[in-house]
């Protein structure tokens, strides 16, 4: 019988030293958990940040591409009356031909007035080149953005998920370090009662 106590002693102690080294690994698995969770609580930051800072841009372009319709819509406005100044200086120097000398002055000015027309109508038709073109750019920026955004929201949903999940590990390698613990205890019990007791057996 005491032979037999002290084969379990020794195997007592044995699972002491294993449980005890069980419990060191539990301990650094959730010191690794602790520091994943930190990371992934940083990396969720950034991203949320940059789909907010994403919004804000697709916003801007919005509005950009608001104010180039109003460019747009101004400078048809412009032309329309170019075309309208135009079509009046004409009819002024018909009728200054008709005027005969009197109306020599006036058919100058009526030409000043139709070269004006023309600058403008002219000025006119750039800007709205210059809108078409800004528009294009617009339209290929906030597809662009569209883009990173649906990116940024799924790296959101990811970063959460994994949060998640190394919430939910942190909470079992806690459970398992608790258990651990009490299973060390346990066996140092164990261990303590079989030295006691294999010199009474003598």
């Amino acid at each position: 019988l005491a032979g037999h106590l002290g084969g379990l002693r020794e195997r007592g102690d044995r699972l002491r030293g294993e449980v005890s080294t069980a419990g060191e690994v539990v301990t650094g698995l959730q010191q690794a958990f602790a520091q994943i969770a930190d990371v992934a609580a940083r990396a969720s930051g950034t991203a949320v940040e940059a789909d907010e800072r994403s919004r804000a841009s697709a916003s801007t372009v919005e509005r950009l591409s608001t104010t180039m319709a109003e460019i747009d819509a101004i400078a048809t406005n412009i032309s329309a009356i170019a075309d309208q100044t135009n079509l009046l200086a004409l009819n002024a120097t018909i009728e200054a031909a008709r005027a005969g000398d009197a109306g020599k002055g006036f058919a100058v000015v009526a030409g000043e007035v139709k070269e004006l027309a023309g600058e403008t109508a002219r000025a006119t038709e750039r800007i709205r080149r210059v809108v078409d073109s800004v528009r294009d750019d617009v339209q290929q920026a906030g597809a662009s953005l569209g883009g990173v955004q649906a990116v940024l929201q799924d790296v959101v949903a990811a970063q959460a998920s994994i949060a998640a999940a190394v919430t939910e590990q942190d909470a079992a390698t806690a459970a398992a370090r608790t258990a651990v613990s009490c299973a060390v205890q346990e066996a140092e019990l164990v261990s303590r009662g079989l030295t006691h007791l294999a010199p009474a057996l003598d």
